[in-house]
C-alpha cells in the first residue's frame, strides 16, 4: 500500500512538470520565431506627395496664390477681387 500511495502523488507532479516544460518550450519556440521573421506589421509607406502647384504673385499686394485660384485681369494674377478691381480702377477701388 505505501508503495502505491508514493506512487500516485508522483503522477500527479510529474504530468505538471511536463506540462510546464511544454510550455516554456511553446513559448520560446514562438519568441524565436517571431524575433527571425521580424515585425508583423507592414512597414509604412510615406504619404503620396502632392503635386506642385504653380504659383503667382498678385499684382497688387505681392501674395503668392496657387495659379488655379488667382483672379487675372489683362494679363494680371490677383489674390482676390478687391485687389484685382483696385488695381484697375473697377468697382472696389
Amino acid at each position: 500500500m505505501h508503495w502505491r500511495r508514493g506512487r500516485s502523488t508522483l503522477v500527479p507532479m510529474n504530468l505538471f512538470r511536463l506540462l510546464a516544460l511544454a510550455i516554456i518550450a511553446w513559448l520560446a519556440w514562438r519568441f524565436l520565431r517571431r524575433r527571425r521573421e521580424g515585425p508583423r506589421l507592414p512597414a509604412r509607406r510615406p504619404p503620396a506627395a502632392v503635386p506642385a502647384e504653380p504659383m503667382v504673385r498678385c499684382a497688387h499686394c505681392g501674395v503668392f496664390v496657387p495659379a488655379t485660384e488667382a483672379l487675372a485681369r489683362d494679363g494680371q494674377p490677383f489674390c482676390c477681387a478687391r485687389h484685382r478691381d483696385a488695381e484697375t480702377g473697377g468697382p472696389g477701388a
